[in-house]
């Protein structure tokens, strides 16, 4: 089951991961007394990255985006699943707009360094590449089980294999 949160466990969180002051360990520490679930904990601390990511993306180029994130589950299987099943995204994505709006850009920089898809897109700079047209999908996430997600049902050919395995 998730955990709900609000966009101000989002902000506060957000500003967690924003303060230059504090490691790794004493973030997870942080989130961790707030939020006690570990899969929330993870959640924010990977969702809230990735989202400030897309809003920077979004200002430096034309790309498209997939709207897709992975999270592997038990067997270690990738399930790839639509961004707007996780409400982190949505709710970072507003938080991310409004720091960077309201002249919090110190804090939203440092938390879009933190996203796989801008280092992507770094390295494609880096590397002499253009980011207009670029097509990308979300990370895959390592500490977020698939299983919390809903699952989409099978699809018409998934279930007609099934029933003609068991034939």
């Amino acid at each position: 089951m998730i955990q709900t949160l609000t966009e101000d466990d989002v902000m506060w969180a957000a500003l967690i991961l924003g303060d230059e002051s504090i490691d790794q360990d004493e973030m997870e520490r942080r989130l961790s007394q707030r939020f006690e679930d570990p899969i929330t904990v993870r959640r924010l601390a990977d969702c809230i990255p990735e989202a400030f990511g897309l809003v920077l993306i979004s200002q430096i180029g034309t790309t498209h985006d997939q709207g897709l994130f992975g999270a592997r589950d038990a067997q270690g299987k990738v399930s790839w699943a639509k961004r707007s099943i996780e409400p982190v995204f949505a709710l970072a994505k507003t938080v991310a707009q409004n720091l960077c709006v309201n002249g919090q850009q110190d804090v939203f920089s440092r938390i879009s360094l933190r996203s796989a898809a801008v280092n992507s897109i770094n390295d494609l700079l880096n590397a002499g590449g253009k980011v207009d047209g670029t097509v990308y999908s979300g990370p895959v996430s390592l500490g977020i089980p698939a299983e919390i997600y809903p699952q989409p049902p099978p699809s018409g050919l998934a279930r007609f294999l099934w029933w003609w395995k068991g034939r």
